[in-house]
């Protein structure tokens, strides 16, 4: 049987370790609000913890919102590290099923275009229509997730693992609303944060 766990974790600015976000939450622990990381574990294997921080809270819980919103309406959803103003950083795919009854499918990639690897799902963070990053990563989708994807330099393949469709959604909406916790409410998302 194969689950799917996503959840939140915040660095902690005091000792630079990564917590779980409801523990930050419930103890009232002081926050650095731009790192957080993603732990994904699929069939008991974790993916990306301890590997990447990914950024701005705000900016992963304001993608996680999207992403929710495009696989409710059976579209593909992107996740972009939210570390800003460097390339080479991770994007998780989430497809949703083909068809009804079978299992979504999560990816791992790397975008080495200099202009199209600074592209977050979001209008106005580096394109205006995030839909433009939608199709291009449609259509280098091969090389995205093809070899080099099977054999990642973080040593993590991640290449469409398949995932109960009902149990991503949950994870996903368990992401945001502990997000929301640690924000005190809805992401604002902005350049001058």
């Amino acid at each position: 049987m194969i689950s799917i766990r996503i959840s939140i974790r915040l660095h902690l600015a005091v000792d630079d370790e990564w917590v779980p976000a409801d523990l930050v939450v419930a103890d009232g622990l002081p926050i650095n609000a731009d790192a957080s990381a993603l732990s994904i574990v699929i069939d008991d294997t974790e993916h990306l913890l301890g590997v990447w921080n990914l950024g701005r809270v705000d900016l992963i819980i304001a993608q996680a919102d999207d992403c929710l919103r495009r696989l409710r309406r059976t579209e593909p959803a992107i996740l972009r590290s939210a570390v800003l103003g460097v390339l080479g950083v991770p994007y998780l795919l989430f497809d949703p099923p083909e068809r009804e009854g079978e299992s979504a499918r999560v990816s791992k990639f790397f975008i080495t275009d200099d202009l199209v690897g600074s592209w977050l799902p979001l209008p106005g963070w580096g394109v205006d229509d995030p839909q433009d990053l939608f199709d291009w990563v449609e259509q280098h989708r091969s090389e995205l997730l093809g070899p080099a994807a099977a054999e990642p330099e973080d040593g993590d393949p991640m290449v469409e693992l398949a995932v109960p469709f009902d149990e991503l959604l949950g994870q996903l909406e368990v992401l945001a609303a502990t997000g929301r916790d640690v924000l005190g409410g809805d992401p604002v998302v902005g350049w001058d944060d």
